[in-house]
């Protein structure tokens, strides 16, 4: 499983010789798995590793248990480690949103400030194969696009890398169990309260069971298969970019006259637009590209609010967006 893992980096250039490479570590399954495939790869890599882990502060004791775990197995792999704790349910209560959303933003708001402040080149984390089954069906019930439907990448933007998407959830458990690796159990990831745990748990049991027994694997395969067109028609679109769109340090510009354009290429660069000056397409959904594209229809000054601490504005025709 480990020659696995390392033919996967390889293959997806994912990690490069002397790069410092942080594992977010939770202390469960998946990124106990990833830490300790690291660490066995370390040498072979020559890479240095250190671990980030979040305490949510959510889950009281058990919250606290997961960080000691995490903290004590980076000691017996002589690992760096890293760990905070941030009131979730407080952040999201004042930000209207939800914890699994205010989870994720401040997760990566710490993962981004250790990997700046701490000289590392890049930031693992340990999504496998059953997460992108999980997420190409929660996107296809929002009515994603070709986008969504690739699930996630095994890299983006950030330094962002997934070493281990090539594993199955049972390949991850199997080789904690072989390993007497005794990762954490979050218990909430056995209720199905949230959405993703109702697919994890409901719908794609039930799916395998009543289609498909390979359902993952033939998703993931869907997954890599979109990939490849998508990546052609970025290629595409990157031109269009080039030729509507006016970069700057701190906004970018939209020009009036993409509107002659079909209206599947100025949803592509609205898209690719709003991600270059966030930083980020995560949370700009199908609803916030048409609020922008009105814009172009109506009189300068008019704007629209956007996530990602984004807004769109009509200036005499041509959109501006900003942070």
């Amino acid at each position: 499983m480990i020659n696995k893992v390392k033919d996967f980096i390889i293959k997806n250039n994912l990690i490069q010789e002397g790069d410092r490479v942080l594992v977010a570590l939770s202390g469960g399954p998946d990124s106990v798995c990833l830490l300790h495939i690291l660490y066995k790869l370390k040498e072979s890599l020559n890479i240095d590793i250190g671990a980030a882990h979040v305490n949510h502060m959510l889950r009281g004791q058990d919250a606290l248990n997961d960080e000691e775990y995490a903290k004590e197995i980076c000691k017996e792999f002589n690992i760096e480690f890293y760990p905070i704790r941030i009131d979730i349910d407080k952040i999201a209560k004042e930000k209207g949103i939800s914890h699994e959303m205010a989870g994720r933003e401040e997760r990566y708001k710490f993962f981004d400030f250790i990997k700046n402040t701490q000289n590392y080149s890049k930031i693992a984390v340990a999504h496998n194969s059953n997460d992108q089954a999980e997420t190409v069906v929660m996107n296809m019930m929002r009515g994603a696009g070709i986008e969504g439907l690739c699930g996630i990448r095994s890299k983006r933007d950030g330094g962002i890398i997934r070493p281990i998407l090539c594993l199955s959830r049972e390949d991850v458990e199997n080789y904690c169990k072989e390993n007497n690796l005794n990762p954490r159990i979050d218990k909430t990831n056995l209720e199905n309260i949230y959405s993703r745990n109702k697919v994890r748990l409901d719908i794609l049991p039930y799916m395998k069971e009543n289609f498909n027994s390979d359902l993952v694997t033939v998703i993931n395969r869907m997954a890599d298969t979109l990939k490849e067109d998508n990546e052609l028609i970025e290629s595409v679109i990157d031109e269009y970019l080039f030729k509507y769109c006016k970069v700057e340090k701190d906004y970018l510009i939209i020009r009036s006259d993409i509107i002659a354009c079909k209206s599947v290429i100025i949803n592509r660069v609205i898209r690719k637009a709003t991600s270059i000056i966030s930083g980020s397409g995560y949370n700009i959904e199908a609803k916030h590209i048409a609020s922008i594209r009105k814009l172009l229809n109506l009189g300068t000054n008019k704007r629209v609010d956007l996530p990602n601490g984004l807004y769109a504005e009509n200036v005499y025709g041509d959109i501006y967006l900003r942070k």
